[in-house]
């Protein structure tokens, strides 16, 4: 049902075109591939960084004697902090404008620094490593990965400082609270101390008293036996 329709568009452009040629579904299809071949163009991204891209080149030859070759040379320091700042620049962080725009320019920096790394590499053990874009758009998406991560474990460490703080504030105003009663309870405790000395003096003035009236009577009750004694003999 598509390639009818295709076939049926093609047709007033085939005659348009093509006007001694009539439009059979052979000579429309023929003029329909004719079509993809001139306008179709593919295109195909390979990165060289690990081995996928030397296995594919040896599996499928044709996709490179085929195609026509473009490599993409390393970023320049100014792109790569553009695109940094693309993509940090909205990214929210706790911390200062200006310290946000040095974190930016240490990307570019760090990035161009490893690509420079490579060249020494090759320079010096004659083996290729690569840095690509993508690369350095994972860079930048792990640093955020890890950024949130970070900021979400500080946050909670946070968080439990600040339960702590609080419930020592809580318990030092307890202290404080307790030590005011403390000192209404030692006044308390110091008047009744006193009056509980008062009544212990008086209890003991009248024990002693109560000593001598015993004595008094004792001698009493002794003398009046000795009578009852003499009168019985």
């Amino acid at each position: 049902m598509k390639s009818t329709k295709i076939l049926g568009e093609l047709g007033p452009i085939m005659k348009k075109e093509m006007p001694r040629h009539p439009p059979t579904n052979e000579n429309l299809y023929e003029y329909f591939i004719n079509r993809v071949k001139e306008n179709l163009h593919v295109v195909l991204c390979f990165s060289p960084v690990g081995e996928k891209f030397r296995t594919r080149s040896l599996k499928f030859p044709g996709l490179f004697s085929g195609c026509t070759m473009d490599w993409f040379m390393r970023w320049p320091k100014d792109a790569l902090v553009e695109v940094s700042n693309h993509f940090l620049s909205q990214y929210k962080m706790d911390t200062q404008d200006d310290v946000k725009m040095s974190l930016i320019q240490s990307m570019g920096v760090i990035q161009d620094g490893v690509a420079e790394t490579c060249i020494e590499y090759f320079n010096r053990y004659r083996r290729q490593t690569h840095v690509t874009p993508k690369s350095y758009l994972s860079f930048l998406s792990g640093f955020k990965l890890i950024y949130t991560e970070k900021y979400d474990e500080i946050k909670i460490l946070a968080s439990r400082m600040e339960t702590g703080l609080a419930k020592l504030l809580e318990a030092s105003e307890s202290v404080a609270e307790l030590s005011a009663m403390l000192v209404v309870k030692e006044k308390d405790l110091a008047v009744a101390s006193k009056e509980a000395d008062i009544v212990l003096q008086e209890v003991t003035v009248s024990a002693t008293a109560a000593e001598k009236v015993k004595a008094s009577v004792q001698k009493v009750k002794d003398k009046a036996q000795a009578i009852v004694d003499e009168i019985s003999k």
